[in-house]
């Protein structure tokens, strides 16, 4: 394609370009093709001389018509130059099932070259074209739609959030996406601001914690799509919400963002929300999952999971120990090995040996690195 229209290259002479080749061109240009008689179009960037120029406008082309009328010069024959660039586009890998050959009675095309040949009269333009446009169809080649527009945004409907919202259950986190997806690529930002601000309101609006489960997830795929639709100040109130999957919906937030921006969440809120002891299950479970991807790169997220480890309640200490295994696994140098050591000696069983396993993974790590995976260069 040339300009986003279907190129149909047109090999052919010059002494019949004027009777036969030139009108061929228009009408073809006429039903939204670019047909190309090379001699007539500008140098393509790249090419330089006439082999190049060739070149270029057949790799360019998406079908190739051979006019092989005759040339006085070389009775029985046609031009050199059609015979040679017929051999390119049956070598070319998107050409070579798109070739057609149109030939004047009287003339005789090599051995080699031998393709099957529609009947040319170089006095009838408009048997050519209409073969051409034919062949073309049956390839299915046909003009390329016409470029659209730049979307122009749709005006929200008075009932969008109902709409929004209507046929979406709970778990249908995909479907929820896909249909702020949807709706988003017809909106501008100001009306996209306008649903988030809406799905906020609904979500805080919620007491049954059965209703809220939907709204919070419409909320975490607006967040997903663009995080900056939904402030942090938004998460802070989910976070301090009595309702279980407004805390949820908010700990879900944070670690989607800890996986794409982790230079932006605010640590403290992941902190409030990893509790295992006090915290339920939905809540401090992503939120954890929000500080080990966190202290991968920031060392005061690690500070969540050492605090877990100093906690009077053996289910932190536990998580604590669990997590920093996980943080481990993908960077052992960042796990510090004396709050491990003290957690090897823990009052809980459970405790106590899954930081032994623990403290031997960072025993293969020299002295030097261990708790030290942060600092690239030192002073």
């Amino acid at each position: 394609m040339l300009g986003g229209r279907t190129v149909v290259f047109l090999s052919s002479m010059h002494a019949y370009k004027e009777q036969l080749v030139a009108p061929i061109r228009d009408r073809l240009n006429g039903l939204g093709y670019q047909a190309v008689i090379v001699e007539d179009e500008p140098l393509l960037r790249g090419s330089y001389g006439v082999e190049s120029k060739v070149d270029a406008y057949i790799e360019a082309s998406d079908a190739f018509v051979a006019l092989c009328t005759h040339d006085d010069r070389v009775p029985g024959n046609t031009a050199q130059n059609i015979i040679e660039e017929i051999g390119r586009a049956r070598m070319h890998p998107k050409l070579r099932d798109v070739v057609l050959v149109l030939k004047d009675h009287d003339v005789q095309l090599p051995s080699n070259v031998a393709p099957a040949w529609e009947p040319l009269d170089p006095d009838d333009p408009d048997q050519a074209f209409q073969c051409i446009r034919r062949q073309l169809e049956t390839w299915e080649v046909l003009p390329a739609a016409p470029p659209k527009g730049p979307m122009v945004p749709r005006a929200l409907s008075p009932g969008f959030l109902d709409e929004l919202l209507d046929g979406v259950g709970l778990g249908d986190h995909e479907k929820a996406e896909l249909r702020v997806r949807v709706l988003f690529t017809q909106l501008s930002k100001v009306d996209q601001r306008r649903v988030a601000k809406a799905v906020f309101d609904h979500v805080l609006a919620v007491t049954d914690e059965g209703d809220a489960h939907v709204p919070t997830s419409f909320l975490e795929a607006i967040a997903r799509i663009d995080s900056a639709l939904v402030p942090v100040e938004w998460i802070e109130r989910l976070v301090g919400s009595p309702v279980v999957s407004c805390r949820m919906g908010a700990a879900m937030m944070l670690w989607d963002l800890a996986d794409t921006s982790p230079g932006t969440v605010p640590i403290d809120l992941v902190a409030r929300l990893a509790k295992p002891a006090t915290e339920d299950w939905y809540v401090f479970a992503p939120a954890i999952g929000a500080a080990k991807q966190l202290a991968l790169t920031r060392r005061s997220a690690l500070e969540i999971l050492l605090d877990l480890g100093r906690s009077a309640d053996a289910e932190d200490r536990l998580a604590a120990v669990e997590s920093l295994a996980d943080l481990a696994s993908m960077n052992a140098e960042l796990v510090p090995m004396r709050p491990v050591k003290d957690l090897c000696d823990d009052s809980d069983e459970s405790v106590a040996a899954a930081a032994q396993k623990l403290q031997a993974v960072i025993l293969k790590v020299p002295k030097d690195k261990r708790g030290w995976g942060y600092r690239t260069f030192g002073l």
